[in-house]
């Protein structure tokens, strides 16, 4: 039997104080929320960046794709 590694909890972890089964096992689970956090910044950085050059197509794709990438690490 293989053991698996976990990056993210599967049900309720100390039940006392709520916290529900998406907490964090251990340091890749948090780089993968850390990694989706950077590019959520990096994203809205980038959209109003060129939202003050009025360039709003431009911020729209970079934000989306910034969020796709993101969405990836999850």
């Amino acid at each position: 039997m293989n053991e698996q590694e976990y990056w993210f909890a599967r049900r309720r972890l100390d039940v006392g104080y709520g916290r529900r089964g998406v907490s964090p096992l251990n340091s890749k689970g948090w780089y993968s929320i850390l990694a989706f956090i950077g590019c959520m910044l990096g994203g809205g950085l980038l959209f109003g960046f060129f939202m003050a050059q009025d360039r709003m197509l431009a911020g729209v794709v970079l934000y989306v794709l910034s969020a796709l990438i993101g969405a990836a690490f999850v």
